[in-house]
């Protein structure tokens, strides 16, 4: 409310209030009081389309002062002032929550110098913030945020969850695990997915795909993690075998008519995970079910989870007890 009542007030009764929220602010001594005022006075500050400049430059001392940031709702209110914002927040030297704090920050901030910023992030701080860097690519245009902050950052784990992000993974560099949500069909995959050097590729939510054969070009592939469209290993039937593929996990599984089609087309598999669909029951006979997949070979593992059953695994293999 004060921020809007600044926008409606004269020139000279808006910077008057501000001046007056700066200065309740130096006098409080506890810091959430003086984050509330001093950000508040940002706040008016950055609302108004001019301000003494002096007066501008207090205010921006008084939040640079407030720095580093150090909780969730305080990067939301950095963010909350934008580009303003960007070079008063401390750089990557920090270390600790407080450089995830100023990363959240700067995702919500949609300007070519925060994507500067976050570049320097990722660069220095690795897989300390790169979840936070990753998620942040939602928040921002997607073409723009693969070239200027994801391409070089050596991301181990990236996750794409709409057309335009998957449409930048050629932009990329090489990233061990790719996760992809949404309907795609497999030729849309094949031609966006990188064909060097990714390990693991994790399919969920996809209504989309009839075949895995655009996989065999993935000769590094080791993982594969895919939920099933209609919930039915029938649709392995169709795949080509992928014999570079050590771990696998089905989502959604409703049946197992089809289970000797995992050794046909993952001959050389180590384990298998069977996440069942909300209203499957889980199958009896866990050991047959395991000679099915695996054929003779019993150094194999084979895990069912119950979503029923508050995530209790069972499993069969060599670790049994």
């Amino acid at each position: 409310m004060i921020v809007l009542a600044v926008g409606h007030a004269t020139r000279t009764d808006a910077q008057l209030l501000i001046e007056r929220l700066v200065q309740f602010g130096d006098v409080v001594e506890g810091r959430d009081e003086k984050w509330y005022l001093h950000v508040l006075a940002a706040q008016c500050a950055t609302s108004l389309l001019s301000l003494d400049a002096a007066l501008m430059e207090i205010v921006r001392g008084r939040v640079r002062a407030l720095m580093p940031l150090r909780s969730p709702s305080e990067a939301d209110d950095i963010a909350s002032l934008g580009a303003w914002a960007v070079d008063l927040l401390p750089g990557p030297e920090g270390g600790g929550d407080a450089d995830k704090f100023a990363v959240e920050a700067l995702t919500r901030i949609r300007t070519a110098d925060a994507r500067q910023r976050l570049k320097q992030f990722a660069l220095r701080c690795g897989t300390r913030v790169e979840p936070l860097i990753v998620s942040g690519w939602l928040h921002q245009p997607a073409e723009e945020y693969a070239r200027e902050v994801l391409a070089g950052a050596r991301i181990q784990n990236l996750f794409v969850q709409n057309s335009s992000q998957l449409a930048q993974l050629p932009h990329l560099d090489s990233i061990p695990e790719i996760s992809v949500t949404g309907s795609y069909t497999a030729e849309e995959l094949d031609a966006h997915l990188p064909t060097r050097n990714v390990e693991v590729i994790n399919l969920w939510n996809n209504r989309k795909i009839t075949h895995l054969d655009f996989l065999r070009t993935r000769k590094q592939l080791r993982a594969l993690d895919l939920e099933l469209p209609m919930g039915s290993l029938d649709l392995l039937t169709t795949f080509a075998p992928l014999p570079a593929v050590r771990r696998l996990q089905f989502r959604g599984v409703r049946d197992w008519a089809h289970m000797t089609q995992v050794r046909r087309v993952f001959p050389n598999l180590d384990e298998l995970t069977l996440v069942l669909a909300g209203d499957a029951v889980a199958p009896p006979d866990l050991a047959a079910l395991s000679a099915e997949a695996f054929g003779a070979r019993n150094t194999n593992q084979l895990w069912v989870v119950d979503m029923n059953e508050r995530n209790v695994r069972q499993f069969s293999g060599e670790s049994a007890s």
